[in-house]
């Protein structure tokens, strides 16, 4: 084994002629079919069937909503790829092949077409394309946040810290801020598409030794979703030895960000503790991924096929996708249910007759329970 591959490892086998043309490079998504708040819990149950994967294992993301309580600046991810573990150099990498991995210790943010050397991360610069589809900007190579809503943000900006390097004097590479428009008619016509001024891409990377590189970007475009993207192009590795991305918040602004990874095997629900939560810090929706592994050897070295479901936007605790919370959500009993009164808890499970507006809350209603915040 090249790298020291963490249980949550995501990758797959280059697309291409080593494929044949039946391969399916992403499963159907997971299908969510229950929900249940309760006291420092949150369970999830979910639905999948897939010819291409009749044995998969799920990786749910666990996201939290950050309130700040002064002005702050916050990290959203950061890492210095410490846990990666190969005898690649930035002149010569190893583990060429795979198409998807994750970064164990910043949930939510996968890389595709990745390579490696101890203690940094490389991108697969060749394989780099312009252009995407609908389903998870599925084209070229890239490592790639989840999505991040700076809309409750007063300053809607990243900031981007990464030390860069590059294999090869062919190979530039570099980060851009992506904007996505849920509605695609929209005039803008916003489809993960990188802000010109916000897409940084260096041509002075250096193959002796790794650079610092830094950005303030700010979303000016933004519609309702945004992601980070590092990418590279040329004929080999484009090199990320460390990254940070954080933002400046002021009082009463607030972010989701990816806070934990767990791995799921052999059953089809996750029960994700809240226990910990805060009125400033608190478990605030999740996204359930299907992952299909096969080990192969082609043609001399080990490989490892992984297909995985693609990303869309988080599911947040307590609302359906594209409703306000208390709508008809997942598990929702018309009828009796609906004509049912609503309990509020808080956070901590204690019974609140009239909590107050922006107060974070438990309602229980019926059968079913959901998070919110009181307007």
């Amino acid at each position: 084994m090249i790298m020291n591959r963490k249980p949550f490892l995501l990758s797959a086998l280059v697309a291409g002629s080593v494929m044949t043309a039946s391969a399916v490079l992403m499963l159907p998504e997971p299908k969510l079919t229950g929900e249940h708040v309760s006291d420092g819990k949150v369970r999830i149950t979910w639905e999948f069937s897939s010819e291409d994967a009749p044995d998969p294992y799920f990786q749910v993301v666990v996201y939290k909503m950050h309130k700040a309580a002064a002005e702050e600046n916050f990290v959203l991810a950061e890492t210095d790829f410490g846990y990666i573990e190969s005898e690649g150099t930035m002149k010569k990498h190893q583990d060429r092949g795979a198409i998807w991995d994750c970064l164990p210790d910043c949930p939510g943010w996968y890389v595709k077409f990745p390579l490696y050397m101890n203690g940094a991360l490389g991108i697969d610069a060749f394989q780099y394309f312009p252009g995407s589809d609908n389903d998870d900007i599925f084209g070229g190579a890239y490592l790639i946040s989840p999505d991040y809503d700076l809309s409750n943000v007063r300053d809607n900006s990243v900031k981007i810290e990464a030390s860069l390097g590059r294999e090869a004097s062919s190979v530039t590479g570099g980060f851009c801020l992506w904007t996505f428009n849920t509605d695609w008619w929209d005039d803008k016509n916003i489809d993960y598409k990188p802000i010109r001024e916000h897409d940084h891409h260096y041509e002075t990377l250096d193959n002796e030794q790794f650079n610092p590189f830094a950005e303030t970007c700010q979303a000016d475009e933004y519609m309702e979703r945004t992601r980070v993207m590092f990418y590279g192009k040329g004929r080999s590795a484009y090199w990320i030895d460390s990254f940070r991305v954080s933002a400046d918040m002021a009082p009463g602004d607030s972010i989701a960000y990816g806070a934990s990874l767990h791995r799921v095997d052999g059953q089809t629900e996750f029960t994700i503790d809240t226990s910990a939560d805060t009125e400033n810090d608190y478990t605030y929706g999740y996204e359930v991924r299907a992952i299909r592994e096969d080990k192969r050897e082609y043609p001399t070295e080990n490989m490892y096929m992984r297909f995985i479901s693609p990303s869309r936007p988080m599911k947040v605790i307590g609302k359906e996708q594209g409703q306000e919370p208390g709508g008809s959500g997942i598990g929702t009993i018309a009828g009796e249910e609906a004509e049912a009164p609503e309990a509020y808890y808080t956070l901590q499970g204690i019974r609140v007759d009239a909590p107050a507006k922006g107060e974070t809350v438990i309602v229980r209603k019926g059968n079913r329970s959901y998070k919110t915040i009181m307007r």
